[in-house]
């Protein structure tokens, strides 16, 4: 269609990657004005702007086949958060739980899988957003939000410090729901699915990933048949030690603030990284590529319109030649009459 090669302009990608630049800007921007001027309003920010980064993925990932990777870790915490916002913001075990998976091993993820911040990409700005927001709404919730009395999120009353216990036994609870749900539904019903390569996990992706390194490795060390069981052996391993750093972010404000900070700069280094070391060679090559389809599809269409042309011609021409050759025994008929 039209559209779709217009869409496909180097000038067009160009375009549409400014605007996704300085949209990405803009909200780096006004979260921390919003969060300074405005904190009752985080919870609303987050779900609102969440809500649509995850549909919108949903829809670009179920075009590759990749939609499975919407029933990660990541996103089961997403909902909880949300379910504690919502829900249950009574609760101080749910607000325990949560707390020690967002800021446990969500928010190490962006550390572990090296989340970029790339503010063109809306796949990058996606995967910094779901791992970044959760604990970021928490911190407002904990520290900044202005209520007192605690009306609104009546867990935090009397509870100047999480109780490691129950707070860790809720949250490693909760983790081991969505773990076995995970196996049971995603690896081992969709077994046949991911094993013909038409559908990609997060497993699937790190275990063969070659820049997962270690992690591959160690996944590995049991060989290839208990590879999952040992990564997610791993990954228990890995929320458990995260959540107890999670336990000391709680307390201590500054911890907290500084934590989160250190984040967001991991982010912004890891996006540099990629600008610099990564993007700048692939971009020039795919304005290329772009530019080299729309040359294409240009071309086949001149071609198609000179033959169609072409055509038209020869009918054109075949029709003066009959005309002629009928035209030929009339005159022939007028010459015998005048004899």
């Amino acid at each position: 269609m039209i559209w779709k090669q217009q869409m496909k302009k180097a000038s067009v990608v160009r375009f549409m990657d400014k605007i996704a630049f300085t949209l990405g800007m803009l909200e780096c921007c006004c979260t921390p004005w919003v969060i300074s001027q405005y904190p009752e309003w985080i919870p609303f920010v987050h779900t609102f702007q969440s809500s649509i980064l995850i549909v919108v993925r949903y829809f670009l990932y179920k075009r590759k086949s990749w939609h499975f990777f919407l029933l990660d870790m990541c996103y089961f915490v997403n909902v909880v958060v949300i379910m504690y916002l919502y829900v249950f913001p009574q609760s101080q075990a749910l607000l325990g739980a949560v707390w020690l998976l967002s800021h446990g091993p969500l928010a190490f993820a962006i550390v572990t899988w090296r989340n970029s911040l790339v503010l063109h990409s809306l796949d990058k700005v996606t995967s910094v957003y779901i791992h970044m927001s959760p604990p970021i709404t928490l911190y407002v919730v904990r520290w900044l939000y202005p209520d007192p009395n605690y009306t609104r999120f009546s867990a935090l009353k009397d509870m100047p410090v999480l109780p490691t216990s129950s707070s860790l036994t809720y949250a490693i609870a909760l983790y081991l729901t969505w773990q076995v749900a995970y196996y049971v539904f995603v690896v081992v019903r969709q077994k046949e699915k991911i094993k013909a390569g038409k559908r990609v996990t997060s497993y699937t992706w790190l275990l063969n990933d070659p820049k997962a390194g270690v992690i591959s490795k160690v996944a590995h060390t049991f060989g290839e048949k208990y590879s999952i069981i040992t990564f997610m052996g791993m990954q228990l391993i890995y929320t458990f030690v995260t959540c107890l750093f999670a336990l000391l972010s709680y307390k201590y404000f500054r911890l907290n603030t500084v934590f989160l900070v250190g984040l967001f700069l991991v982010s912004v280094w890891n996006g540099a990284s990629y600008y610099m070391e990564v993007f700048s060679k692939q971009y020039e090559k795919q304005l290329n590529k772009l530019a080299e389809e729309v040359s294409s599809a240009v071309a086949a269409n001149q071609r198609a319109h000179d033959s169609a042309g072409a055509g038209a011609g020869e009918t054109t021409g075949n029709g003066d030649r009959h005309s002629s050759v009928e035209a030929e025994p009339q005159k022939s008929a007028s010459a015998k009459k005048d004899d």
